[in-house]
């Protein structure tokens, strides 16, 4: 046989669930943020990671660490301009629907 308790009562999760809510940290689609802030943001990062990795590229004096980071370098430019490419093509895309 199960003990009735307070935990059972319609009350306590009414309180719980108020107690909650005032300590849930913010929700994070309360803060929306433009779309396109995001996009660049993103390119921006692929742009800032492939100048570290070159920069990283040139200072290390070991060959295969050499070669890994110019790797990673080119990888990132790629990224930066495919994305700058689709960020085109987007804009492209939505100014002829909205014409």
């Amino acid at each position: 046989m199960l003990h009735k308790c307070h935990a059972s009562s319609p009350t306590y999760y009414a309180a719980l669930i108020a107690h909650l809510e005032d300590q849930a940290p913010p929700s994070r689609y309360e803060e929306r943020v433009p779309m396109a802030d995001v996009r660049q943001k993103r390119l921006e990062r692929y742009e800032t990671w492939a100048a570290e990795c070159q920069i990283l590229a040139r200072a290390v004096s070991d060959h295969s660490k050499q070669k890994h980071y110019e790797h990673l370098s080119a990888h990132y430019s790629y990224l930066a301009a495919s994305f700058r490419e689709a960020l085109a093509m987007h804009s492209a895309a939505l100014a002829k629907s909205l014409h």
